[in-house]
């Protein structure tokens, strides 16, 4: 059996996070011994509730600082008590490990969920030296990749995952005519929902609603944004949801506005949930969001605006392109990525 230790700063709900435990999750428990070392206390999220309800040893730190040496010194400590084989970090927690990854042999990888610019060049001598293995969320973040920290070699590439049985038995009904959109993100500005709103106030149909399913420091100004331009009546701020396959099948069209993206887990859950995807052209959303939906340039509101309005107007269109959706979702099932990390642990 393998010791494996997955680092992540900690549980909150986010695509890394969600990617994490399902990876955890869908791992052949007689191959691994799984532990997770987080930088910050229990959140007390529903991530750590079903990994605890799994057996999975979490080490916290409880750590205050944006950078501790503290949690440096615990972090050594605590892989020189397990003595993994593997080692697998995500986000900024990496900085954490590289000490002990430097001074010991073993496996090591780095999942880059976001632009590699994003995640900075501190770890650039360790991906040149294949001390530590990047690995790509996509194919257009794996180029991203490869051009930032200048890597001649393979990068492997596994898709973020979907956890398909959540949607199968949702069958919401639908009791009127309303065109709901929705988007699930952070209120941060990273998701660009001004921009959304923007396009969105510019759709003048009496039977369109728009969802913001998320939470963060930016909802009250949203809030106020959307009364500003008139269109508070259309549009629901639903705060961070427990039920997002529901809410994401009872809807129509998703909407993504974000200005960089790695590979968001939200258009995948709505492809899960055989929605048609309007997104703004960033990061690795373009390898998954093909005939199933449109692609607009970042930033631009009027024509976000003029996409969301075809879709709007063309029922046999969006139901076209849902259909691709649940088709193309089928291939990033969580058992598919799980899969695909094994055999990269277990490579010679």
């Amino acid at each position: 059996m393998k010791k494996i230790v997955f680092g992540i700063s900690r549980f909150v709900y986010g695509g890394a996070e969600f990617m994490l435990k399902e990876l955890i999750l869908n791992l052949d428990k007689e191959l691994f011994d799984i532990y997770v070392i987080t930088k910050y206390g229990d959140n007390g999220t529903e991530i750590e509730r079903v990994l605890k309800e799994n057996n999975i040893k979490i080490i916290y730190s409880n750590s205050k600082r944006r950078f501790s040496l503290e949690f440096l010194f615990k972090c050594y400590q605590e892989l020189s008590r397990i003595k993994p084989d593997i080692i697998h970090t995500h986000l900024g927690i990496i900085i954490y490990f590289l000490p002990y990854i430097y001074l010991n042999k073993c496996k090591s990888f780095h999942t880059v969920h976001n632009i590699p610019k994003k995640e900075g060049k501190k770890i650039y001598k360790f991906f040149y030296r294949k001390k530590v293995k990047p690995i790509g969320i996509s194919e257009t973040i794996a180029q991203m990749i490869r051009e930032f920290y200048n890597i001649k070699y393979r990068i492997p590439v596994i898709y973020n995952p979907v956890n398909l049985s959540k949607f199968k038995e949702i069958v919401p009904a639908k009791y009127d005519n309303m065109i709901t959109l929705i988007i699930v993100a952070r209120l941060y500005p990273q998701k660009n929902h001004k921009l959304l709103l923007e396009a969105f106030s510019q759709v003048i149909k009496e039977n369109v609603q728009l969802k913001i399913v998320g939470d963060g420091p930016m909802k009250n100004e949203l809030i106020e944004y959307a009364s500003n331009l008139g269109i508070s009546k259309k549009v629901e701020f639903l705060g961070q949801r427990d039920d997002i396959p529901y809410l994401l099948k009872s809807s129509d069209i998703f909407v993504l506005s974000s200005l960089w993206e790695g590979l968001p887990l939200s258009v995948l859950e709505a492809m899960a949930a055989g929605l048609p995807i309007i997104s703004t052209d960033v990061g690795g959303v373009r390898d998954i969001v093909k005939d199933n939906g449109i692609l607009v340039e970042n930033g631009n509101a009027e024509k976000l605006c003029e996409v969301i309005i075809k879709l709007i107007d063309d029922s046999t269109l969006r139901g076209e392109m849902g259909k691709k959706s649940l088709e193309y979702a089928k291939l990033y099932d969580s058992s598919v990525m799980a899969k695909k990390h094994t055999e990269l642990y277990l490579c010679p």
